[in-house]
């Protein structure tokens, strides 16, 4: 079996060999370490028919490919006749643009607080102070407001307008008065009542007041009526008819009309002769019968 793969082997590199031509007939690319340089298409005279150039997919041995420079410097832009094709650069390489997302914004950072010290309105620090005061700020200056501005004098009460400023006078005290005082304002008229047939009224001490004295449902009109009744049966006796008792408001000369007193409506069945008796019973210092304050000089009867 050996001898057989042997003999085969032998015989392939025979016909191998043989059938390679001879190296002196081999051509080769004009360079300084080529001994059988190929001939151009020039060379053989011209001829019609182009000859085959080099395949420059050829295999060639670093000695056939001569010194780099040579090769690079001699070539030619490939076609029939270039002989040395220069080498073609391949295209750029392409370049891919990513749009990446922009970065996300950094957060805004909230306002500094604001300045522990507030002014006037600051406490001392402790448990319930919400506002405490910085011991090292300075305190605030109240701002400076100028006084008010005093208003205009208005003119004296009771002078015209248009009238001098200066005070008012009496013209019957001062010759030359220029601003004569308005006289006083008459007193306010008494509000009268018209008495019914049979009626007495005379005026008591208590001052009118229209909530007690007109409602007669009020503890005090009650009482007052009680005191009236029983001051007239003390001077008329106990048999006396007294009825139809109200009040109502009456004023007294030289007493003052913002204070009216209250004046007593009443029917007793003595008619006038009653009045009589009863204003003489009055005693010097105001009373009639058991206590009863009322004005001397005020019986009247209808």
């Amino acid at each position: 079996m050996r001898l057989t793969l042997t003999s085969i082997v032998c015989f392939t590199l025979f016909a191998l060999t043989a059938a390679a031509p001879a190296s002196h007939k081999r051509c080769c690319n004009p360079g300084p370490s080529c001994n059988n340089p190929c001939p151009s298409n020039n060379a053989q005279g011209g001829a019609g028919a182009l000859s085959p150039g080099p395949n420059p997919f050829t295999f060639m041995s670093p000695v056939e490919q001569g010194p780099p420079s040579t090769v690079m410097d001699n070539c030619c832009a490939p076609g029939p006749s270039c002989a040395n094709p220069c080498q073609q650069q391949g295209p750029p390489p392409q370049t891919f643009m990513v749009n990446f997302p922009p970065p996300p914004a950094a957060p805004m950072l909230p306002p500094p607080p604001p300045p522990i010290y507030t002014g006037d309105n600051c406490c001392p620090p402790g448990p319930s102070c919400s506002n405490p005061c910085d011991a090292g700020a300075p305190p605030m200056m109240a701002p400076q407001m100028a006084p008010p501005m005093a208003p205009p004098m208005a003119p004296p009460m009771g002078a015209p307008m248009g009238a001098p400023m200066d005070p008012c006078c009496d013209p019957g005290m001062v010759q030359g008065c220029a601003n004569p005082c308005a006289p006083p304002a008459a007193p306010a008229q008494p509000q009268t009542y018209a008495p019914y047939p049979g009626e007495i009224t005379f005026k008591l001490l208590q001052t009118w007041d229209p909530d007690k004295y007109l409602n007669e449902q009020s503890a005090a009109f009650n009482i007052l009526a009680g005191n009236l009744e029983n001051a007239i049966k003390t001077v008329l006796g106990p048999m006396t008819q007294v009825s139809n008792i109200y009040f109502r408001e009456g004023y007294v000369p030289g007493n003052p009309s913002t204070m009216p007193k209250v004046v007593a409506h009443v029917m007793v069945n003595g008619g006038s002769d009653a009045a009589s008796l009863l204003q003489r019973a009055v005693t010097p210092d105001g009373t009639l019968g058991d206590g009863l304050k009322v004005y001397k000089d005020s019986f009247n009867a209808y």
